[in-house]
Order: structure tokens, then sequence, then C-alpha cells
């Protein structure tokens, strides 16, 4: 009997049985939208960048032109006390639209001067004249009606604690969210929508940049993902789906923010054909980590971005750490309680001469000379203009390019030194604006050379140059004999290490 041969076609069968079978089971489980698998995704998407640039590439998701289905009807419960939009609110979209077409940004409270800057820096500076910044609170409402700046009230109830904009926090999920929600009744009510977050740049007109006239949605591109901070959306049946359904996602799971359902919803429609997504580019609509780590745009917004239409402030841990970049970068124009031209008050820098090879003894010898810095600056009643640290590149062994000096982002905790110091420090860019004025900049002392640190020594030195507005003395790296422990306290609480994109460790890791 010829046994061999008949086991070998059974045997190849059997093999090519169960590689149709797997194959099966992989497009099942690849077209079930797992929230599991899609939050470690969206987790990595915010970890600390680590020097990876996907390819560049420009696609489309969809091959199919807009679609002509109805849109999803909302039948879950909204997770919030209430939510609804008054006529009131309707009446004022309808006022600052142009062709039904309204750009938009959510605003509360923790946001207000984000909001300032922005109408300010850029939809002014575009002439953009169909804003409307959309409030969760009245109080954040009237703030911005009295800057003159249009605004309408959806009224929501959320419990929003103090500090709740800061990446991972419950509450910062339930406002991404909204965004959401207020995008889905915009696109229902037939208007086309730029929804842009509050941390965004405008550099140019992005509206010529929107070229795909068959699309649903162009999308600004993250390393990886749909950013859900700056889409512009028509009002068709796959814009409408796509909201519907990250709305939905975020209902049964509400585990994450918004930009996590976007993409969840996205990926699973485009895998239907029912909506078509333009993805705008990388290089000209820039995330955080393209825009100011990986072009190094650490101070002044050098090197300038010729061809930029906008940048977006992400991939940072904390309010505080935004705007102090964007400060940093001279992309910031609040000038609240007169920040920059306050005639009277007095600043102290130092020189941070030493290069910084990020290992423990360096880092404690920055750390040292800034916290003397700051004793002083409190014992002299005088402003701490911070200075640039010294970095070194340790692949290249290079430590004296100017590409290599590192702001504060790089050597403190934001967030923590601004619970202890808000507004008693200022950005190393900060001579530089141009709301500070000549009497400021223009009166900086020369170079102090400051040894001792013999407290009683150091202010006798330093008492010689009290005629000009600017202190600028050398760094002091030793142990400074302080004779106010509580003062020296808080200076200590407040100089906490951080890396440059300030993640609490509890997101990082």
């Amino acid at each position: 009997m010829r046994t061999g041969p008949v086991m070998f076609r059974w045997l190849l069968w059997l093999a090519c049985a169960c590689a149709v079978l797997t194959f099966i089971l992989y497009q099942l489980l690849k077209a079930s939208p797992d929230p599991h698998r899609n939050a470690i995704s969206i987790k990595s998407e915010y970890l600390p960048y680590r020097f990876h640039r996907p390819k560049e590439k420009r696609r489309i998701f969809s091959p199919m032109a807009t679609s002509t289905q109805s849109s999803t009807v909302l039948t879950t419960e909204l997770p919030f006390d209430a939510i609804s939009f008054s006529p009131l609110f309707w009446r004022l979209v309808g006022e600052r639209a142009i062709n039904s077409t309204v750009v938009v940004s959510i605003v509360d409270s923790d946001y207000f001067s984000f909001a300032v800057n922005f109408y300010q820096f850029s939809i002014v500076k575009q002439d953009i004249r169909n804003f409307l910044a959309i409030c969760l609170d009245d109080v954040v409402s009237q703030q911005l009606s009295a800057r003159g700046i249009p605004c309408a009230l959806v009224n929501v109830s959320l419990n929003i604690g103090s500090g709740a904009s800061d990446y991972g926090a419950k509450s910062y999920y339930q406002k991404t969210n909204l965004k959401t929600y207020i995008m889905l009744e915009l696109l229902r009510h037939k208007y086309s929508v730029l929804l842009t977050d509050l941390d965004v740049t405008l550099f140019r007109d992005p509206w010529p940049h929107f070229t795909c006239t068959e699309c649903d949605l162009h999308f600004q591109m993250d390393r990886v993902l749909l950013n859900s901070g700056f889409v512009f959306a028509r009002p068709t049946p796959g814009s409408i789906q796509l909201y519907s359904k990250a709305w939905q996602y975020y209902v049964q799971y509400n585990k994450a923010h918004d930009q996590a359902y976007i993409n969840m919803a996205a990926r699973e429609l485009t895998q239907k054909k029912l909506v078509r997504i333009h993805e705008l580019p990388r290089k000209t609509f820039a995330c955080g980590v393209y825009y100011f780590q990986q072009d190094g745009r650490m101070f002044y917004n050098h090197p300038p971005c010729e061809q930029c239409i906008m940048a977006h402030n992400n991939y940072i841990g904390s309010v505080s750490a935004k705007i102090y970049r964007l400060r940093e970068n001279l992309l910031w124009v609040e000038n609240e309680n007169h920040y920059y031209d306050d005639p009277q008050r007095r600043y102290l820098t130092f020189t941070a001469d030493t290069v910084f090879h990020m290992d423990a003894v360096q880092i404690e010898m920055h750390n040292r000379a800034l916290k003397n810095a700051l004793y002083i600056s409190q014992l002299l009643n005088r402003t701490l203009i911070v200075p640039h640290f010294r970095c070194c590149d340790c692949r290249l062994q290079r430590c004296d390019l100017p590409r290599h000096r590192c702001s504060l982002l790089s050597v403190l905790r934001l967030k923590t030194f601004d619970k202890y110091f808000r507004d008693e420090y200022r950005e190393h860019s900060f001579l530089k604006h141009p709301l500070v004025p000549s009497s400021i900049h223009q009166s900086v002392s020369p170079f102090i050379n400051v040894s001792s640190t013999n407290l009683s020594q150091v202010k006798h030195t330093l008492q010689a140059y009290a005629e000009y507005a600017v202190m600028n003395m050398s760094a002091l790296y030793g142990q400074i004999l302080y004779v106010n422990e509580q003062r020296w306290q808080r200076v200590s609480n407040a100089v906490e290490c951080s890396d440059y994109e300030q993640w609490q460790e509890g997101i990082a890791n």
C-alpha cells in the first residue's frame, strides 16, 4: 500500500486548513474594537519622546468618497449630571459662522489664559472672523466677554477641581470628551467646524490647506495617531458617525481621553469605508515633539519654521509646563498682572556656564546654583530670570553648540516649582519679549563675579549694582550659608528633578 503519499496529502490539507482558519480568526480580531488594546497604544503615544520619527507619509484613510449613510442616534446615558445647549448658544454660533463654517475652542477656567493668548496671538493675527470660544463654566464666560472675546456658554454640570486640566486626571478625561459631544452637536446642526485646542499656535491662515474636497475630515497628526485637538470637519454623515461612535465609546468605557476614542472610531469606520479622513502633513501641521524637541526650539522660537502653518504645544505633561514653553519661545502675549511690563519690578539672573552631563553630580550642581539664586533673589526682593543650561549631546560628545542649551524644563518639574514660586521667576527669553519695557531690558548690570558663599558678603557685593533693573551675577555652585531656615526649605521643596516632557512618574512608567 502507498500510505506515504496519502499521508502527505492529508497533512498538507490539514496545514492549509489551519492557515485559513488562523487568517480568518486574525481578521475577526483585527476588526473588533478592543478598547484595552487601543488604550495601550494611546498611552504609549504620550510617553516621553525617545527620538523616534515615523516615516513621513501623507495618506487618506479610505479610498471611498463621503458616506451617504444616516447619522447614528445616541441612545447611551450621558456620564454628566446635565449638558444642554440653549437657544442663545445656537444664536451666537449662527452669528459667528461665515458660510455655515465656524472655528471653535473649548474653554474652562483652567485655560482662561490660554484662551486669551490664543485669541490675541493666532486668531487676531490671522484675521479669523468666525471664531467662537465655547465655555464650560460661567466664570470663564464672563472673563472672556470682558476681554471682548466672542464666546458662548454650554450648560454642563461638572465637578472639576484644581489642576484638573493636567494630563491623566479623571476630570481631564471628562473635559476632553466633551469636545466630542460639542462637535457632534455642531455637525448635526449643519455647521462645518474647525476645532482647535488652545495650546495651538497659528503662524499662517490654515484654510487654504484643507484641500481634500472629497474628505469628511482633515486631522492634524501626532507621531502616529490622529490628533483630536486640531480637526476640520464637514457636516457629512461620515463625520457625524465618527463623533457619534467616539462618544458612544466614551460612555461605554469612560477610561481615556477623547483622542483614544476618536482613533478607535476612525479605525472602525474607515475599515467599513464609512468615513474618509485626510491627514494633514506633519511638517507643516506640527505636533509638540516635532516642532519643539526634534527641531531644537528651546528658546526664541528659533530656528524659524518657514513652512509651518501651526504648532501644537502637546507632548508635555502639565499646564504650567505648557505655558512656560510658549513663553520661552516668545509665543505668549497674555500680560496678566503686568507679567511683562511692570516698570517697578527688579530682577536677578545668573549664568549657568557649567556643562550639564545629566549625571548625578552635574544635576546636583545645577540644582544648587538654582537654589542659591532663588534664595538670593528672595533676599534682595528681586524676581529671578532663570538662565539657559548647558546640556551635552552624549552621542556626539559635543557640549559647546548653541543647540545644546536647555531650558528649565530639562532641569525641574514646573508644576511643583509653580506651587512655590508662581510669578516670582521669569523664563530665560523674558528680556527679549517685545512687551518688556526698554527701561528693563536696557538696564542690565555688568557681569558680577560672586565667589563667596557668605550671604553677607554676597549681599554687599550685589548692592553696589542696585541701580540696575537686572543684576547679572555668576553662578554659585557651593553651599551658601543661609540664615533663614524657612526660606531655604521653601526653595528646596520647589526644586524637583524632571525630564523635559514633565510627565508624572505614574504616567511615564
